[in-house]
């Protein structure tokens, strides 16, 4: 069989038809899965007035990650999570840092994911009582479904002058008359 008559075959060019069109779908949903998905900041609606500008104490050590949503890996950072040790790695870390026990930060702004995919809330917050770990934003992931504590974990952060019995409830349940999380 000559070339011309190779592809001119029919489960020939069917087999050829279906590795291109898995590739280009391989390709989308790599480019879709592995973007970095954007967070609106919300700070300015009214639902998120209760927590601006209130103040936590760390009640232990944090790890202050420096990360990069670069699909290259360039070594800038974008946010920096503020986790317990150890935290978390990958190349999507570029840089660590520290920040001790004790430590005062302020909630400065509020992010919301902007994707049907993931359902998030984050504080921007900064550092009040010295300086930061390293520069950059100062990101705290919240749990939507704590009742306490603005949604931040206890163990770790505590209310500087202020009631912790803040409850922030979770979509489609009961909430707080003072904070209802976006629909």
């Amino acid at each position: 069989m000559s070339r011309a008559n190779f592809l001119r075959d029919d489960r020939v060019r069917a087999a050829v038809l279906t590795v291109i069109g898995l590739l280009a779908v391989w390709w989308v949903l790599d480019y879709l899965i592995a973007r970095p998905i954007p967070d609106l900041d919300v700070s300015a609606e009214t639902q998120y007035a209760p927590v601006l500008g209130k103040r936590f104490r760390t009640q232990c050590d944090l790890a202050a990650i420096g990360v990069t949503v670069d699909r290259n890996y360039r070594k800038q950072i974008d946010h920096i999570a503020l986790r317990r040790p150890p935290g978390f790695s990958g190349p999507e870390v570029v840089a660590r840092g520290h920040l001790p026990k004790d430590s005062v930060l302020e909630v400065t702004g509020v992010l919301r994911a902007d994707s049907w995919l993931v359902d998030r809330i984050r504080y921007l917050v900064r550092r009040v009582d010295a300086a930061p770990p390293l520069q950059g934003q100062l990101v705290l992931d919240v749990n939507e479904d704590a009742t306490h504590n603005f949604g931040l974990p206890e163990a770790e952060f505590v209310l500087v002058n202020g009631d912790v019995s803040h409850r922030l409830g979770n979509r489609g349940r009961d909430r707080d008359a003072n904070w209802k999380l976006a629909s």
